[in-house]
């Protein structure tokens, strides 16, 4: 094992890893963190985009011979607003301790394809990080303007809005009017979620919708089902667990972005969305050398959106009144 590392050599090839494969690497990784899996992404937006929810009422009429009656007014648009901010990563590494670590987990066979060489291997200690940090923004974050400005100041819990906070904020403007479950625990948990499900508008209760909640509340659910009905709850063929009264319709998606929330949110697809920048960008990521350390700058884009509360009168976003 060598007692130094080129360093000059090493910037040129992760500079030129960070242009090919370690774009794929952060594609892959800004598109299958675990909340990335069930919400819907937006692409290439630069600030703000609309959130287009078409609305469509009656237009089925009895029909005539001859004559022309058109419905009037019954296609409309609801648009709320999705804005991204800016995050990034500013990263001082010293390259021979990594290289030792990547030696010896070659050698043990431990590495995943893409880290049989040290590049990706860097590249992807580094990603996973980012996407574990993704998944709590996405529902913790609370935007703080002057964090910015802020020297020395690292929390990713302050780069936008999540979806915990944007429900609060949705629910003391009177927008969301939620469940009163109280605490969810192991000896209540399939009755309140059922009351959840209950006030749910009928239409969505055909379709397939997703429980979105912390591990606590779905191992509560499992817990309190076992007990009282025995061990045969159903699952659908993603092996998620779903709630017996919807039959099959609803899905436990437990996340570790709600880890330590009593909050549960019961949506159909579409409603929860995700913004990001070109995530393709062949600039995003930089590589300069500083003496012995090699930094790495990372640049990105990140926000989520609510696309509509309510739909032809009804509510499409059903949550409790538990933080």
């Amino acid at each position: 094992m060598p007692n130094s590392i080129d360093l000059t050599n090493l910037v040129a090839t992760l500079g030129a890893y960070s242009r090919g494969p370690g774009i794929d690497l952060f594609i892959q990784a800004m598109n299958t963190f675990a909340s990335a899996n069930h919400i819907q992404l937006n692409t290439d937006i630069q600030d703000e985009e609309p959130m287009v929810v078409p609305e469509i009422g009656e237009i089925v009429q009895v029909g005539k011979e001859d004559g022309w009656n058109p419905t009037n007014d019954a296609f409309g648009f609801k648009a709320r607003i999705l804005k991204v901010r800016d995050w990034q990563v500013d990263l001082k590494i010293v390259p021979l301790t990594l290289y030792k670590t990547w030696k010896g987990r070659l050698q043990s066979g431990k590495l995943k394809p893409y880290e049989y060489h040290f590049e990706g291997f860097l590249m992807g200690q580094i990603l996973r990080k980012v996407q574990a940090s993704m998944e709590n923004i996405v529902w913790k974050a609370v935007y703080n303007a002057g964090t910015a400005a802020g020297a020395g100041v690292v929390n990713p819990l302050e780069v936008c809005d999540g979806f915990l906070k944007q429900i609060a904020d949705a629910i003391t403007a009177t927008t969301i009017a939620p469940v009163a479950t109280g605490a969810i625990t192991d000896q209540n948990a399939v009755a309140k979620i059922e009351q959840m499900w209950d006030a749910l508008p009928e239409v969505l209760k055909y379709e397939k919708v997703k429980i979105f909640c912390g591990r606590n509340i779905s191992s509560n659910y499992y817990k309190n089902y076992k007990d009282s009905y025995g061990d045969h709850l159903t699952y659908n063929s993603f092996k998620q667990m779903t709630l017996e009264k919807s039959e099959g319709n609803a899905s436990f998606v437990p996340l570790p972005g709600l880890s330590g929330s009593g909050r549960v949110i019961i949506v159909p697809e579409g409603i929860l969305q995700m913004g990001t920048d070109l995530l393709s960008d062949m600039n995003r990521i930089k590589i300069e050398q500083e003496k012995r350390v090699i930094n790495i700058l990372m640049d990105g884009k990140i926000g989520c959106g609510i696309s509509t509360f309510t739909l032809a009168g009804e509510d499409y976003i059903i949550t409790n009144d538990q933080a």
